[in-house]
């Protein structure tokens, strides 16, 4: 295994304050913007008196392409939010690799940007709107206060809030208002890559479906490359290029988010649509699974082989015993499974966006 690396490819250099407020995509290298290989992330506990370690992520190979979205999907404790944290450089891996290639005259430090999942508290609540987007242009000394003034009205008006807000408190503001303020933070440094938490998890369905439509917009305005983690795959679905799946730590499947959430091949992933409830009843009753089942085992003492052999309706000896890699299973495809399907059941399931709540 080896030593943990996190390494740019490519010097960064300071540009002006709003560089990329609106307008046509800027044009953008190819290749992926993030590729990770062999990530592990532990953390150290106790077990039964004796120090064990936690694998919160275990192995993780991943290609982000640039100025695409993808979707993390998975159970509570799948290691989403660890994920999260290693893509934006919040948290160094135990081990493994993360490269990151940024564009030319990217401001390296300020690259990758994370929108949390509750911007009640990820929002100080003694700093107005104003303070709080020109807050990140202070700390990385970029721009004039002058410039910084206009760059904030103008972020404003990117995330579709009026210029009046820029006084206001946190507190005043609606939730959907306050998860607008926090994308509009996140994008003043001009990032390459924005990481997007569970962040309409906290919101009603008709306001998420407007913050949806509006990371949409950004990321096609602004050439923005995406990472939207999140357990509804209704949310996935609507904003995602493509889709990977964890399960303890593991991507145990990857592809295009038509394609996987339609006909997924492994079958915790088929498990995890199986559980969307859909608008045609007759398909509802038709389900015979409503999740993954049993309780996923203790991620500090995995289970020999397959990490989900022990809730797998498919396992056999080979599966006990063997742990699968991520192998092509079809064109753009990989899943980590010695049997993988379609899986019958889902592929008479959801169809389109608007059949998934």
């Amino acid at each position: 295994m080896s030593e943990t690396t996190v390494r740019p490819h490519a010097a960064s250099a300071a540009g002006p304050v709003g560089a990329r407020v609106a307008g046509p995509a800027p044009s953008m290298p190819p290749g992926p913007v993030l590729r990770l290989r062999d990530v592990h992330v532990r953390f150290p506990v106790r077990r039964a008196g004796r120090r064990a370690h936690l694998h919160a992520l275990h192995g993780v190979d991943l290609d982000i392409p640039r100025g695409r979205t993808l979707g993390l999907v998975g159970e509570s404790g799948s290691g989403k939010s660890t994920l999260a944290s290693v893509l934006v450089g919040l948290r160094r891996p135990s081990a493994g690799e993360v490269a990151f290639d940024p564009a030319p005259g990217s401001r390296l430090r300020t690259a990758r940007q994370m929108v949390f999942q509750d911007p009640g508290s990820s929002l100080n609540p003694r700093l107005t709107v104003r303070s709080a987007l020109e807050e990140p242009l202070r700390v990385h000394r970029i721009g004039t206060p002058g410039e910084r003034r206009r760059r904030a009205a103008e972020l404003l008006d990117l995330v579709g809030l009026a210029a009046e807000m820029l006084g206001r408190y946190p507190h005043e503001l609606s939730g959907g208002q306050r998860q607008r303020v926090a994308i509009a933070r996140a994008l003043a440094v001009d990032p390459e890559v924005l990481v997007a938490d569970e962040a309409t998890s906290a919101l009603d369905v008709s306001v998420q479906a407007q913050v949806l439509s509006l990371m949409v917009r950004l990321r096609d305005e602004l050439g923005l490359t995406m990472v939207v983690v999140s357990h509804d795959l209704s949310v996935v679905r609507h904003v995602s290029d493509e889709v990977a799946v964890l399960y303890l730590g593991r991507v145990v499947e990857q592809g295009p988010a038509g394609q996987v959430l339609r006909a997924p091949s492994h079958p915790y992933a088929a498990a995890l649509v199986d559980a969307v409830p859909v608008v045609d009843p007759r398909v509802q009753r038709a389900r015979r699974v409503a999740g993954p089942p049993a309780e996923p085992p203790d991620p500090a003492a995995p289970l020999p082989g397959c990490a989900f052999h022990g809730r797998c309706p498919r396992v056999d000896d080979v599966c006990r015993t063997v742990d699968p890699v991520l192998a092509p299973v079809g064109a753009g495809r990989l899943a980590a499974c010695h049997h993988p399907g379609p899986h019958p059941e889902t592929d008479t399931g959801p169809q389109t966006d608007e059949e998934v709540r």
